[in-house]
C-alpha cells in the first residue's frame, strides 16, 4: 500500500505545470517586444492602401509630416546713387561796382600792375561793345590799356563762332565748341523776359567776360593776334548765345 504524504499531490501538480507556464510567459513577452518594434515612430504617419476586395489592407509608411519652411533669405537693398552732374561752364562774375575809372583807381590802389592781377581781381571792362562786330573793338580797347597788340578780324574764326552760336541756340544749351588750335574761345548767353537786341546782348557779354578771370585772360592773351565772333537767338530774341574765337 502506497502512503502519500499530505501536500505531495499539490506539489506534483505544480511541477507538472511549471515548465509550460514559464514557456508561456516567455512567449508573451517576446510577442509584445516584436509588436512594439513593428510600430511606426511617433512622428510618422501611417496610411492604409485599400487592397482588392477580400484581401487585407496593406499598410504603407507615409512621408513625415511637413515642418514649417524657414524664412526666405532677403537680399539687402542696395541704393545706387546717380553720378554727380558735370560742373557747369564758368559763370561770369558781376563786375565790381562803380564806373570804369573808379575801378581802375581801385586796381591802382591795390597795386595791380599785370593783366593777370586785373582779371583775377574781377575789375571788369573799361570799354563797351555795341554789336557782335563791336566785340572786336571793345577787346582791342581793353588790350590797348596794357600795351598789347591789336587783334585783327578773322572771317574763318567768325564763321565757326557763328555756327557754334547757332548750335547752342538749337539745343538751348551753353557749352564750348571746337576752339581753334592753338587758340581760345569765350561763350556766353543772356536771357531777358522782356526781350533784347543783339547789340544789348553783345554789350552785356563783353562786360561779363571781362569780369570773369578766365574769359578776361583770353581777351588779354598776348599770344592771340586775330579774333572772330558770332551770335544767335532763340524764343523771339529773349535768349542770345554768343561765341568769340581767338587765335
Amino acid at each position: 500500500m502506497t502512503t502519500q504524504r499530505p501536500g505531495s499531490a499539490a506539489t506534483s501538480t505544480w511541477r507538472r505545470w511549471a515548465a509550460p507556464f514559464a514557456l508561456g510567459l516567455v512567449a508573451v513577452f517576446a510577442t509584445a517586444t516584436i509588436v512594439r518594434a513593428a510600430l511606426p515612430a511617433a512622428d510618422t504617419v501611417v496610411a492604409e492602401v485599400r487592397a482588392p476586395s477580400g484581401e487585407s489592407p496593406v499598410p504603407q509608411i507615409a512621408a513625415p509630416a511637413p515642418t514649417a519652411s524657414p524664412e526666405p533669405f532677403v537680399s539687402p537693398i542696395e541704393i545706387v546713387l546717380p553720378p554727380p552732374p558735370p560742373p557747369p561752364p564758368p559763370v561770369a562774375k558781376t563786375p565790381k561796382r562803380g564806373s570804369s575809372s573808379q575801378r581802375s583807381q581801385a586796381a591802382t590802389s591795390a597795386g595791380v600792375t599785370t593783366t593777370a592781377a586785373w582779371c583775377d581781381g574781377g575789375y571788369g571792362a573799361t570799354a563797351s561793345a555795341s554789336s557782335v562786330g563791336g566785340l572786336l573793338d571793345a577787346a582791342n580797347a581793353e588790350r590797348a590799356r596794357w600795351g598789347l597788340s591789336t587783334l585783327a578780324w578773322n572771317g574763318a574764326l567768325a564763321s565757326d563762332a557763328q555756327a557754334w552760336s547757332q548750335a547752342q541756340a538749337a539745343n538751348n544749351d551753353l557749352s564750348h565748341g571746337m576752339a581753334p588750335s592753338p587758340g581760345g574761345q569765350n561763350v556766353a548767353y543772356r536771357y531777358s523776359s522782356g526781350g533784347q537786341s543783339q547789340s544789348g546782348a553783345a554789350t552785356w557779354a563783353h562786360s561779363a567776360w571781362m569780369a570773369s578771370p578766365s574769359h578776361c585772360k583770353n581777351i588779354l592773351n598776348t599770344r592771340w593776334n586775330s579774333m572772330g565772333a558770332g551770335a544767335a537767338s532763340v524764343d523771339g530774341g529773349n535768349t542770345w548765345f554768343l561765341t568769340v574765337n581767338f587765335q
